[in-house]
């Protein structure tokens, strides 16, 4: 996942890939979509392997920072 690009998590999350290797994301909403209000701290997902929920949904397509400008924290 090419950094800088935006990915689903299975669990409803939308997360700014920092680095492919992993990759390393920050989640920016929470399951239900909504923006966080709260700094999260980046993720390595390949420290979850075995967790279904936080694996990159690649039924949906990756996104651009503009396609979800309104759910990005201020």
């Amino acid at each position: 996942y090419p950094a800088g690009s935006i990915v689903y998590l299975r669990n409803g999350q939308m997360g700014y890939v920092l680095e492919s290797a992993g990759p390393l994301i920050i989640p920016f909403t929470d399951p239900r979509g909504e923006t966080l209000t709260n700094n999260p701290d980046p993720m390595d997902l390949s420290e979850y392997e075995s967790d279904d929920v936080l694996k990159i949904d690649n039924r949906r397509s990756i996104k651009t920072p503009l396609e979800v400008y309104d759910f990005l924290p201020a």
